[in-house]
This record gives C-alpha cells, structure tokens and sequence, in this order.
C-alpha cells in the first residue's frame, strides 16, 4: 500500500506539472485580444519611481493594524522596487497572484476585515470575517494600494488576462517586472491547491491558501 501511494503521488505531480505547461502554452497562444471582447484600461499611469527606503506610517498601523501593516511593510521593502524597477520584463499580474506571491513569502493569511474594521491572525476575528482565502484578495489588494499611496507609488492598472497558466479569467492586473521563476512558483502553488485552472470568478473566492509541495 506504502509503494502503491508513493507511486500515485508521483503520478499526480506529473499530471499536475503538465497541466501546467500545457497551461502556460495555450496562454502565449491566447495574447491577441478577443475582437468579440473590449479592453477596459482602469488607468495607465507610468511606473513610479521606488523611494530609496520605504516607509511605514503611523497611519497605517492605526487604520489596518500592527501585524498587518508591518507583513505588507517587510514584505514589500524587500521585493516591491524590484517588481518596478529591473531588468525583467513588464508583465500583467493579477491581485490573485500578488497575494499569493506575499503568501508563499511571510506564510502570512491575514489581513481580515469585517465591517471597516481590520484584524490580524492572533486576533479575535469575528466568525464573518473568516471568508476563503481567495475572497480577501481584495482586502489585501486596498492594504497594498494604501500603503504604496502612503509612497507617492501608484500602479498602471487594466482589465485583463493576466500572465499566468493558473489563472484563466479576466481580472484587473497590474504592470508589474516578475521574474518568470516568480510567475512558475505561484502557478504551481495555484495548481496544487485547485488542481486545475481557475476559471471562474466563484473558482477565486473559493479558493483556499496555496501551498507549493
């Protein structure tokens, strides 16, 4: 039974990295935009310019809470000017992948916000607030814009197919420098955890916390 699990399981990964790939070649062969469908651009607005260290405010911490602020903070200061400003190119990257990327990076799951007001992991977090994980991108997502506001840093925004094999819906993306390790890592992390492509906008709000292995 031992050997017969362990073979299963090697069949499975296989199974799920070639979805991926399979995944990823339809998306190139994808790019052109349907005729059928219209392009909405949210706002285009050029990439600013990183500071030379990014800051934390008081504000922050008092409206969105210690732990959460200060995960968004730390994780950003150490992959945020790299995301603007390097030699990668400019991809579309969905608020999905972004929380999933910071994610994999802290092991963090919050934030959590129930009626305005916002809460950490520790917290006594009231029962509503305990939505899917991928029904609080959007809390994440106005945590992230606010405190790259608080910068002076605003992202080019748009509605579209982001860059991702995992993920086959339109969404508003941003225009981002990821590196294609970055893309793969979160796709399989997408993957593992729905074992099939997202396609639905009920397939995200379901979706619980990625995990890679």
């Amino acid at each position: 039974m031992a050997s017969a699990l362990e073979q299963h399981r090697k069949l499975h990964q296989a199974i799920l990295v070639t979805l991926l790939q399979s995944g990823r070649k339809a998306h190139r062969e994808q790019q052109k935009v349907p005729k059928a469908r219209e392009v909405k651009v949210v706002s285009e607005v050029k990439l600013a310019v990183p500071p030379p260290v990014w800051r934390l405010s008081d504000k922050m911490v008092r409206r969105y809470g210690m732990r959460n602020a200060q995960e968004v903070h730390q994780w950003w200061s150490r992959v945020g000017s790299g995301m603007l400003q390097s030699d990668t190119a400019l991809v579309w990257i969905s608020g999905l992948q972004l929380f999933a990327a910071f994610l994999l990076d802290t092991a963090y799951e919050g934030p959590y916000l129930w009626k305005k007001r916002w809460y950490s992991e520790g917290d006594a977090i009231p029962h509503q607030a305990l939505l899917p994980w991928g029904s609080r991108v959007k809390a994440f997502l106005c945590l992230l814009r606010a405190y790259l506001g608080q910068n002076g840093v605003k992202l080019c925004q748009r509605m579209t197919k982001p860059q991702s094999a995992a993920l086959a819906e339109w969404v508003v993306a941003y225009r981002l420098r990821w590196k294609p390790s970055l893309i793969d890592q979160v796709d399989k992390a997408l993957f593992h955890t729905m074992q099939r492509q997202l396609v639905t906008a009920s397939d995200v709000a379901n979706l619980q916390p990625p995990r890679t292995g």
